[in-house]
């Protein structure tokens, strides 16, 4: 695992995560992530379209 303060992917990993497990599973996000999607005005159906 890569430890260096300076590498900017390391501080976006786990939005990149989440972006990633939107797009493929809007179902799953509407059941599990509906707090995220609801503090980022996101509408059901709308997910996959988001973070394109």
């Amino acid at each position: 695992m890569d430890r260096d303060p300076h590498n900017p992917l390391i501080a976006h990993t786990g939005r990149n995560l989440l972006k990633g497990r939107l797009r493929s599973h809007p179902e799953v996000a509407q059941r599990f992530y509906a707090d995220v999607l609801e503090a980022h005005g996101l509408q059901p159906g709308a997910v996959a379209e988001a973070y394109a």
